[in-house]
């Protein structure tokens, strides 16, 4: 139980489950707030001293602060449930000018990196990548940028934009394989800003084979999964109306005998079998060598088949306009009294 005590308020957050189809379990969600004055007035000003419990006031929650500057910012916080059946609250605290930056520890609790369960294999946020991008989990995956690939407005706070050709311009990082694996999940958020004939966007590979998931722009918008599997590339295609201005979530799926397609609700698939261990990832254009014009947001692979319901609420949660939540208004954490002293004259 986490003694809050020194946090002087808080608000209540109250998850809608509208679109939880099932209940899902320790989910990452993000928290977004803008120009909040409450958070302005009485957090500090890195925001260092948000944190997060449960409705009781007392259980505390991982979380992840993405940014934050006067009174608007990105969390992401791991519920341990959200029910399908009825709503979920939870508590967001702060000010306490004492606190320790960004850290669970002196709560008693645990790291950001405990936002991702242990079926993540890398979660890159973007919010700048200059010198690379960093990755939230455990297993400290970072990308190097190569070609100098800018940040730009993301759908949570920056994102990659994709400008230059799949050889000139990529985030990259290698590492230690995986162990081999028939499942796994690309998540992302993807927007084309201009005419591209190339997918661009989210690739984890192997020595002999490679996953990836992507957008181009043409006469309609088109996401892909793009994919190596076993000897033979494959492709399996999603057409939408061109929008160059709303990421649209854009997620590729591997059961141990399909490959699925999310684009934004639209879900397709095709049969097909095959296993990788993955030691490279990539964020780059994914074919050819033109230019291309995407920004990519919230990437995640994982080494687990993702539930539709889960898929569901990743797109609803950061797509939506209030992420499915609403914040309340500030509470002062406990009352205070001043007593009174009757004095009794015989």
């Amino acid at each position: 139980m986490a003694d809050m005590s020194a946090w002087s308020y808080y608000k209540e957050i109250t998850i809608d489950n509208a679109n939880v189809d099932a209940t899902l379990s320790n989910f990452p969600i993000v928290v977004q707030t803008s120009s909040d004055s409450d958070l302005s007035s009485n957090a500090k000003a890195s925001g260092g001293d948000v944190r997060f419990t449960a409705d009781d006031g007392t259980t505390l929650l991982d979380s992840e602060k993405q940014n934050y500057a006067s009174g608007t910012g990105n969390w992401w916080v791991r519920i341990p449930s959200i029910a399908s059946a009825s709503t979920t609250t939870i508590r967001m605290y702060y000010g306490n000018s004492s606190s320790s930056d960004d850290s669970n520890y002196e709560l008693g609790g645990t790291n950001a990196e405990a936002v991702w369960d242990s079926n993540y294999q890398g979660v890159y946020h973007l919010q700048s990548i200059a010198s690379g991008a960093t990755d939230s989990t455990s297993h400290g995956r970072d990308l190097t940028n190569t070609g100098s690939m800018p940040n730009a407005t993301g759908i949570v706070g920056n994102c990659a934009k994709i400008t230059g050709s799949s050889l000139a311009q990529h985030l990259t990082g290698t590492f230690t394989a995986w162990a081999t694996a028939t499942t796994y999940t690309i998540e992302s958020f993807t927007r084309n800003g201009t005419s591209s004939s190339l997918y661009s966007g989210s690739r984890m590979k192997d020595s002999s084979y490679y996953y990836s998931v992507g957008v181009k722009y043409s006469t309609s918008d088109t996401a892909a999964v793009v994919y190596k599997i076993s000897s033979i590339p494959s492709l399996l295609t999603q057409s939408k109306t061109p929008d160059q201005t709303n990421f649209l979530a854009t997620v590729a799926r591997h059961s141990s005998s399909s490959v699925v397609l999310d684009h934004d609700g639209t879900t397709s698939s095709k049969s097909r079998t095959g296993t990788m261990a993955p030691n490279e990832y990539n964020i780059k254009a994914l074919s050819g060598a033109n230019g291309t014009n995407t920004y990519v947001d919230e990437v995640r692979f994982s080494n687990t088949y993702r539930s539709n319901e889960w898929i569901k609420f990743y797109q609803y949660n950061i797509e939506s306009s209030d992420n499915e939540l609403t914040i309340g208004s500030e509470q002062s954490n406990g009352s205070s009294f001043t007593p009174t002293i009757t004095m009794i004259l015989s």
